[in-house]
């Protein structure tokens, strides 16, 4: 059941492209009525990307920037990695599926599902949302067929006020990515969480397909395609998982066609698996350092610690993108102590070739190819390699990346 049905819709007409991310989510849409001009939406603070999280409070519900501050001062009633945990997934902490939310909310304990979080969040971001920040063209058409999910999406429609006839509410229509790895209840639980934030969903779009469809409508040279295919791999070292997909541009008289020649996955290989790794190292440094932390382990496993941490190894894996060697202070860590925490980019490279990070990219990218390749004795020439993400700015994953393609047979790179 929605909660958000509105008499009015003065965004009606735009397709929104809702680019959701386990951390961050970015809003686009179309900005003209024939729908040639797309441009990134600015939230109510004027910034492209919006955390993906939903506090509760008492009186109300709260998405935005703001909600980062909920992370210490509410984390109890703070909904965070939003798509992680739809559809019934597992906790790896519990093996168990993560619970709903349970907050004080109107006067009275309210428990609210993941899909109800979803829908306040997917209703929030348009709602705030101020309109385009700088039209533009989105270059040829693409040939790409409509964006289709593995299981049929919810029925029931989206209930109306009682004064209003459903028929005459227009809802806004959106297309939401999903990492690759989603199985048919996640997908239907992301449909049925955009129904309820009062969306029309048309469908749902792998991320790498969606990076791919961007890539030819803004950056495909003109040229390109034409004569012969040109091959893309996108590679997307995201916060829950590295998802790499191989693509085939060609241009026609209709536009420029994406098809997808395979796409891959490994869960165990993103930005969250490192912030993990860092987290554990430091709680054993802590411990060392304060004989109190190590007669009283739980301290470090309270929950606000536990974010503290995560945040600030957060912080030392972006600077150790750019230099050999992070600082960052930690204040009240614990209740008593305030401290710093440092790292070499070696130490951290260590840290990561130990968990088999480099070897992972590697075997990934080795199952990506060999799918692709299936029944062609001729390998793939790529044309193009597009690598995103906030954990593909690690120097020894963008080193890895580099590596494992050029130990691959199946795949070589286009001359010129």
């Amino acid at each position: 059941k929605s909660d958000f049905s509105s008499e009015e819709n003065h965004m009606s007409s735009t397709l929104y492209g809702i680019d959701f991310g386990s951390k961050s989510t970015i809003l686009a849409g179309t900005v003209d009525a024939d729908g040639t001009k797309i441009a990134t939406f600015l939230n109510n603070e004027l910034s492209r990307s919006t955390p993906s999280l939903v506090c509760i409070r008492p009186n109300e519900r709260v998405v935005g920037p703001s909600t980062t501050f909920s992370l210490s001062s509410n984390i109890n009633n703070t909904a965070t990695n939003l798509r992680t945990k739809l559809g019934g997934a597992i906790d790896p902490a519990t093996n168990q599926p993560f619970p709903p939310l349970q907050a004080m909310y109107s006067g009275q304990m309210r428990t609210f599902t993941h899909e109800q979080i979803c829908g306040i969040f997917f209703h929030t971001l348009i709602e705030q949302s101020k309109g385009p920040e700088e039209p533009t063209p989105a270059g040829t058409p693409t040939g790409t067929p409509a964006p289709q999910t593995n299981s049929p999406a919810p029925t029931t429609p989206v209930p109306a006020p009682a004064s209003t006839p459903a028929a005459s509410i227009q809802h806004p229509r959106c297309v939401i990515s999903v990492p690759a790895h989603y199985r048919a209840p996640q997908r239907t639980a992301l449909l049925t969480a955009a129904r309820i934030g009062g969306l029309e969903p048309l469908g749902l779009l792998q991320d790498t397909t969606a990076s791919a469809v961007a890539y030819a409508c803004t950056r495909l040279r003109p040229d390109a395609g034409i004569r012969t295919p040109f091959h893309l791999l996108v590679a997307d070292f995201g916060a829950e998982a590295l998802q790499v997909g191989l693509y085939r541009l060609t241009r026609t008289m209709a536009g420029v066609t994406v098809e997808a020649l395979a796409t891959e996955w490994d869960q165990t290989v993103g930005g969250t698996a490192m912030d993990s790794l860092l987290v554990e190292h430091f709680m054993g440094k802590l411990a060392e350092q304060f004989p109190a932390l190590a007669r009283q382990p739980e301290l470090l496993r309270a929950p606000k610690t536990q974010m503290r941490l995560r945040r600030e190894c957060e912080r030392l894996k972006t600077i150790l993108s750019a230099n050999s060697k992070a600082v960052v202070a930690v204040e009240n860590l614990t209740d008593s102590i305030d401290t710093a925490l440092s790292l070499t980019r070696a130490e951290f490279e260590g840290i990561l070739q130990a968990a088999q990070f480099p070897a992972r990219v590697a075997a990934c990218l080795g199952r990506l190819m060999e799918r692709a390749a299936a029944g062609s004795k001729a390998p793939v020439e790529l044309d193009v390699v597009e690598p995103l993400g906030g954990a593909s700015r690690v120097p020894l994953m963008q080193a890895a990346l580099s590596q494992a393609l050029n130990d691959l047979p199946q795949c070589v790179a286009r001359p010129g």
